[in-house]
């Protein structure tokens, strides 16, 4: 299972056919762990808000 920006290039490349998986199963969720946000790379720290800044709203589960 890839996302699809990471195929896309390679499914016309070498004649590929991109089938998207919609099953439960597939549908997953990503996390970013970080210790200390300082403590990351100048780049790390602008790839962290960018994502950030992008990602939906958490949902309070308490």
């Amino acid at each position: 299972m890839f996302p699809l920006e990471a195929v896309a290039r390679y499914a016309q490349l070498f004649d590929l056919r991109i089938i998207p998986l919609t099953d439960d199963w597939a549908l997953g969720e990503f996390v970013i762990c970080v210790r200390d946000r300082d403590a990351l790379s100048l780049s790390a720290r602008r790839l962290l808000d960018h994502l950030l800044l992008r990602a939906p709203p958490r949902q309070s589960t308490l």
